[in-house]
This record gives structure tokens, C-alpha cells and sequence, in this order.
């Protein structure tokens, strides 16, 4: 049987998802129903909107909503952290009425994260927890921005602000390592992608004070699956003794982000050779 709404029956506060379609013989489908309120109003009610279906008398849906004015309130939440390296804070809700309150929370931008569900006790206060999870850095000047949206079962809402910084990353690692001159020596560095989605990294070799004799080889560049790691081989061979200090970064070219690694290799004097007695 084939059955199709009628999108004008919803509008302009609620649209259906799909609006037609065709169901085979005890077969069930979902349909979406997404509210979207076009003015402020406590009470809005669409009642037995009709469903059309081939066959059959037209079964109804009724579909009721509110839309309220939220308040702002005047405390702004700041988050400083470098970039994907969690920072948290709490807002306190408050529940002055005579029954549980189950609220769910909306956080808008994907830098910031909290529990779907937030229960207050009758009478009493509850803390909800507010995550800042940057994939991103921020410019000079630049602040990601978000809310955190509170629809309370009384009929009011409370509004949040949210800003967040997110600095240059941390050294992946730190290597402080002692090794022998006029020897090959190779160092394995693990890189994750925090990525949904492959990532493609150049590599930079940066030792602007190396001597001009020390050897650094790898890859020019490094693919990492999504949600994975990869270990990039870096080769080094120093012919006199001394101290190399290098970060190997791998830079995504498509947005500017990085991940680096901080090596401080001293390279010492060859053992001596064997002795063969004749």
C-alpha cells in the first residue's frame, strides 16, 4: 500500500519524514517528525492530521508542541584547553517543583558534549556536566561558539553561552635518548587520527641548530586511517658527537591541524674497535 502526507497539513511547525512511500504486507516504517516552531507559542496542536493510505480509511496523527522564549543568563561559560585535550565545567539547575525532573539538554556545536539526560529531584538542585572536546584550534582572536539549552518541564528555559579556546597542541611525545655516533638508529612515532575520515599528514623535520652532518631521514608525508594510528620510522645518524634537538610534525594541509613529536638525541663517541691479537 502506498500512503503519502500532505506537507501544507504540518506547516509551518512541523514537517514528516518521508512524506510518502509504499509498505509491503506487515511491514512497519519510520517516519521522522521534526518540530520546528515558527513563533513563540505554549500550546501548539495539530490535531488528527490525516495520513492517506491506498485501501484503508486515513488514520490521524496528532501532534502537539511548545515553544517558549529561553532565559539568557547573564554567566557566559569559558573553556581554555589545548586542542583535543578535554576541558569541563558545571551548571547548576534547580528544580523548585513537587515532582522529578527528567530534562534533556541541547548543545549546540559539536566542540561541546554532555549527558543526554539531566534528573532533578523534587525540591532540590542537580549539576550537569559540560565538556569541551576541540577538534580545532582557534586563531588569533577566534572563539568556537555554542549554547547549552535547557527546556524545563515547568514551561520555561534556561540558556548558557558557550566559548571556548583551544591552544597548539602538547608534544605528542618527548624523546631524551643517548645514542652511539657512526651508527644508523631508527625511532618509531605513533600518530593517531582523531578523525572520522582518513587524514593525510607532511611531514616536517624541523632542527634548525642540527649539525650540518647529522643525517634525519623519513617519509615525506603519512596516511592514517580514520580513528587510527600509524608509527612513522624516523632514521638518524650523527658522525661527530653532540646534540640534535628536532620536532617532527605532521601537519594536515587541508585545515592547518597537527600533532608533533620533540626529540633530544646526544650522540657519543664510538666504542673503540675490536682488538684481533696476531
Amino acid at each position: 500500500s502506498a500512503f503519502k502526507f500532505d506537507p501544507s497539513d504540518l506547516a509551518p511547525d512541523f514537517s514528516v519524514s518521508p512524506v510518502k512511500g509504499f509498505l509491503q504486507p506487515n511491514e512497519d516504517v519510520n517516519l521522522a517528525v521534526t518540530f520546528h516552531p515558527a513563533a513563540l507559542n505554549r500550546d501548539i496542536r495539530y490535531e488528527r492530521v490525516p495520513i492517506t493510505v491506498d485501501g484503508q480509511e486515513p488514520p490521524r496523527l496528532t501532534l502537539t508542541g511548545m515553544c517558549v522564549d529561553a532565559e539568557a543568563q547573564p554567566q557566559e561559560l569559558r573553556f581554555e584547553t589545548r586542542v583535543r585535550e578535554p576541558a569541563a565545567q558545571s551548571v547548576e539547575i534547580s528544580n523548585p517543583s513537587q515532582t522529578l525532573w527528567r530534562i534533556s539538554p541541547v548543545l549546540v556545536d559539536e566542540a561541546w558534549s554532555g549527558a543526554e539526560v539531566l534528573e532533578i529531584p523534587s525540591g532540590e538542585s542537580a549539576a550537569y556536566h559540560i565538556t569541551y572536546s576541540p577538534l580545532a584550534m582557534t586563531r588569533d582572536g577566534e572563539e568556537h561558539e555554542g549554547s547549552a539549552f535547557f527546556p524545563l518541564p515547568d514551561g520555561s528555559a534556561i540558556l548558557y553561552r558557550l566559548w571556548g579556546t583551544a591552544e597548539a597542541p602538547a608534544p605528542s611525545s618527548e624523546v631524551v635518548q643517548t645514542v652511539a655516533c657512526k651508527e644508523a638508529h631508527t625511532f618509531s612515532l605513533a600518530v593517531g587520527n582523531w578523525l572520522k575520515e582518513p587524514q593525510r599528514f607532511r611531514v616536517e623535520l624541523r632542527a634548525p641548530e642540527a649539525d650540518p652532518s647529522t643525517q634525519l631521514k623519513g617519509l615525506d608525508s603519512l596516511d592514517v586511517p580514520a580513528g587510527g594510528a600509524r608509527d612513522y620510522s624516523l632514521g638518524f645518524y650523527a658522525y661527530k658527537p653532540g646534540v640534535t634537538e628536532v620536532e617532527v610534525h605532521f601537519v594536515n594541509e587541508r585545515n592547518g591541524e597537527y600533532v608533533f613529536h620533540r626529540l633530544r638525541l646526544e650522540a657519543e663517541p664510538a666504542g673503540g674497535q675490536s682488538t684481533i691479537e696476531m
